[in-house]
């Protein structure tokens, strides 16, 4: 990717199209994701639960964090995490029952761990990359790249950390590509699938004017 293809990515707006486009980009990205089979083992019940489930992430990043999208292929979900918590998605525990259904439970060790294992902000401000999707038949092509180039230059103005969770050796092979450096991993569960938890230092920032909006 070029600097070109870099200042090609926009962030999301609040209207229906770009929901619907951010939404269809995850559920597509992680239908047969790393978790997805201990998740919801059923393919035809995964396929129903993931456009709800990520309609509701997407709704909430876009209003309380920063989501980014570069074509109709690619996104990235960031929050800003400091002293003051991003607000909590309204009735989430009612909404995520609604949606998951049967497979409720693996929903909620999910949040769990994650939120159990997440380094404080308090402590330490920090970017959080929540997710980072490409579409299946767009992988490989430089897309997640892209968008981790473009967050990460904003990012550094800032000098400010960035955390994620990796779920398999191909994106924290892509992770470790762009800086981040893997702490201790952990199990979703006992038994269940590992998450692998990584930290990216600030960088000194090479270009300034990039990372940004045009007005």
């Amino acid at each position: 990717m070029t600097d070109a293809d870099i200042m090609r990515v926009r962030r999301a707006q609040a209207n229906d199209t770009d929901v619907s486009l951010v939404t269809g980009i995850l559920a597509d990205a992680f239908l047969h994701g790393d978790l997805a089979g201990w998740l919801v083992p059923d393919p035809d019940l995964r396929a129903h639960i993931y456009p709800p489930y990520f309609r509701m992430l997407a709704e909430h990043a876009i209003d309380h964090g920063l989501v980014e999208l570069l074509g109709d292929n690619a996104t990235a979900l960031w929050y800003d995490l400091d002293h003051t918590p991003a607000p909590a998605i309204a009735d989430y525990d009612v909404q995520l029952a609604t949606i998951t259904g049967t497979a409720l439970t693996r929903f909620q060790q999910l949040d769990h761990a994650m939120h159990q294992h997440h380094p404080d902000p308090s402590g330490q401000p920090h970017a959080y990359l929540a997710f980072l999707a490409v579409r299946p038949g767009q992988q490989g092509k430089g897309l997640g790249a892209a968008l981790l180039d473009h967050r990460h230059i904003a990012v550094d103005l800032l000098d400010r950390p960035a955390y994620l969770e990796a779920t398999g050796p191909r994106n924290r092979a892509l992770y470790r590509r762009h800086g981040y450096q893997p702490l201790e991993p952990y199990e979703v569960t006992r038994g269940g699938p590992p998450l692998f938890p990584m930290w990216r230092p600030p960088a000194a920032p090479k270009t300034r004017g990039v990372g940004s909006y045009p007005a």
